[in-house]
């Protein structure tokens, strides 16, 4: 693997980060700590806001164990990217990612509350990151509840939240505003699922908008979405796209994971 193909991959995996990282400058935090909800305008008046707020917690996914896979597709300024990557989430502890082209392994990301480690097993190189350094990065502080949130499909939520009438009945959004980010969700009625989330960080020019559809079942009368899109578009790092598809979920089946650098392998950068 050369170096330019190892920043790419590099790249693909960090841009969710990257993406989400403009919640946590918005002031959003974990899904939990949404508790109460403002008046937004005369428009929405007539949501019962508690009522909203009742149903959309009731739809949060907040489950211990994940292991699934997934396509993902990623155009980041005109160089694209298709693997296929196994996930294996555990909850507040670990995020592993393994991607794979033609049953290959290329790299594997792992990310902890404190840390982010990248092997890439074609040329047996590696990167690694405390949160520190990795908010350094992606240019915001990194949380890991913020990407669990991400992998889980839940709505992005903030202590200070606004609701408004969508375009018609059937839909409300979810807004929150801090200094230059504007953050918003979309949510379909009855069943509060997700259909769009979009960040816009008026200072740095950039904007996130994320789609999810495809929504299946899975248990308690809950729904997950098994095809989302990310799309920044951005002044300083131009157009980045990021496509995932799952094709496979698995509740509450647990694994171990050995989090370390191989012998052999040396640092990247």
């Amino acid at each position: 693997m050369n170096t330019f193909f190892f920043r790419s991959t590099q790249k693909v995996f960090f841009l969710p980060i990257f993406l989400l990282g403009m919640i946590l400058a918005a002031g959003c935090s974990s899904t939990k700590r949404a508790t109460s909800a403002e008046k937004a305008d005369d428009k929405a008046e007539s949501l019962n806001e508690s009522v909203l707020m009742s149903g959309l917690m009731e739809k949060i996914i907040d489950e211990d164990w994940l292991q699934a896979r997934a396509r993902v597709s990623a155009d980041l300024n005109g160089d694209k990217y298709d693997v296929t990557a196994n996930i294996y989430y555990q909850k507040n502890e670990v995020i592993m990612v393994s991607a794979r082209m033609l049953g290959f392994e290329l790299a594997r990301l792992f990310i902890t509350p404190d840390s982010a480690l990248i092997l890439s097993r074609l040329d047996r190189t590696y990167l690694s990151y405390d949160m520190d350094q990795l908010g350094r990065l992606v240019g915001f502080p990194v949380d890991m509840s913020i990407v669990e949130n991400m992998l889980l499909g839940n709505p992005y939520l903030g202590d200070d939240i606004q609701w408004r009438a969508g375009e018609s009945g059937e839909k409300v959004r979810l807004q929150t505003a801090k200094g230059s980010i504007v953050a918003e969700n979309q949510i379909d009625l009855p069943d509060f699922k997700l259909s769009r989330a979009i960040f816009q960080d008026r200072e740095n020019q950039r904007t996130l908008n994320s789609l999810f559809s495809q929504y299946q079942p899975y248990k308690d009368n809950n729904f997950f979405s098994y095809f989302r899109t990310y799309e920044l578009n951005s002044a300083a790092d131009g157009d980045m796209y990021l496509e995932i598809r799952f094709t496979s979920i698995e509740w509450d089946k647990p694994f171990n994971v050995d989090i370390s650098i191989p012998p052999r392998y040396s640092k990247m950068f």
